[in-house]
Formats: C-alpha cells, structure tokens, sequence
C-alpha cells in the first residue's frame, strides 16, 4: 500500500509539471483555462497523498513539512493563476 501511495504521490507531482507546459502551449484563453483547472488539482491531489500518509502514520508530519507546505503553495499560486485568466477573459464566453 505505502508503495502505490507513494507512486500516487510521484504522479501528481510530476503532473503539475507537464499540465503546466500544455496550458503554457495553450493558444486560446479558453484552452489555457481550462488545463489550468488540472494543474490546480494536481499539487492539490499530491497535498491530500501526503496529508493521508501522515495520517496513516506512515509519515511523520515533521518530515513530510516542507513538502506539505509547497504543495499547498502551489495549489494557491495556479489557482490565482487561472482565476487571474477567467477575470481577464470572462467576456469572450
């Protein structure tokens, strides 16, 4: 279990990554906005896999600190990032 968790974590992290650089390529507002709305999910998902495996005792919060802190600033910066767009574009729907 500890390990497909930790592949569960390894995926959403490393999503955040390739996501990111698709919306980036995106060419219409719209299309960025929209693969923003999965970069937003995948710190978020990577934040809940480490919250459960300190829960679980897997993990000792303490060590897992930095890692739950930077997963929940990058939740917070992509989400500004895409409410900042829908702002910006919300007449062109």
């Amino acid at each position: 279990m500890v390990r497909k968790i930790g592949d569960q974590i390894l995926r959403s992290g490393t999503d955040i990554y390739s996501n990111y650089r698709a919306a980036c390529r995106s060419k219409l507002p719209k299309d960025f906005i929209l693969k923003m709305g999965t970069v937003v999910k995948e710190p978020d998902e990577t934040l809940g896999w480490l919250e459960l495996m300190v829960a679980s005792n897997i993990l000792n919060e303490v060590t897992v600190e930095s890692l739950l802190k930077e997963a929940d600033e990058l939740t917070a910066v992509m989400t500004a990032s895409r409410s900042t767009s829908i702002s910006k574009h919300s007449n062109n729907f």
